[in-house]
């Protein structure tokens, strides 16, 4: 299969969040900027995996280089996305918006909360019918 075949996509995006897991950002840095373009050819621009990349993509540049401020800018433009394609209150849009949030809060330090935590802990309130996640 081709590292660009439609179904390879995914497991590339698994492969660079190990890597942001593992705390290696600037590997997990390279492996979304070199899934993107591929996820927009394929995919395109408003597909929700190619948002995800996006958001996950620019969380890793904020933690590789240390710079929530360079952040902010990156997901203001994916919130806007969001809330273009997907609209208020999908827990992409609403995790988006919790991270964006999160780096205005923190200031010259990082979230403590990652944004794939956010996309799950929202797709999970979605999935049961909550507005927004609970503790636990």
């Amino acid at each position: 299969m081709a590292p660009d075949h439609i179904e390879a996509l995914p497991v590339r995006a698994t492969y660079a969040q190990l890597l942001a897991d593992s705390e290696d950002f600037a590997g997990s840095v390279i492996a979304y900027e070199d899934l993107l373009p591929a996820a927009l050819r394929i995919w395109g621009p408003d597909h929700l995996g190619s948002l995800m990349i996006r958001g996950c993509l620019a969380e890793a540049r904020v933690r590789r280089d240390g710079a929530p401020a360079d952040g902010l800018i990156d997901f203001a433009g994916l919130v806007d996305d969001c809330l273009r394609v997907l609209g208020p209150g999908r827990y992409v849009t609403e995790a988006t918006l919790a991270f964006r949030d999160a780096l205005r809060e923190s200031g010259p330090a990082l979230p403590s909360t990652a944004y794939g935590e956010l996309l799950e802990q929202y797709g999970k309130a979605e999935r049961s019918g909550r507005a927004t996640p609970t503790a636990g």
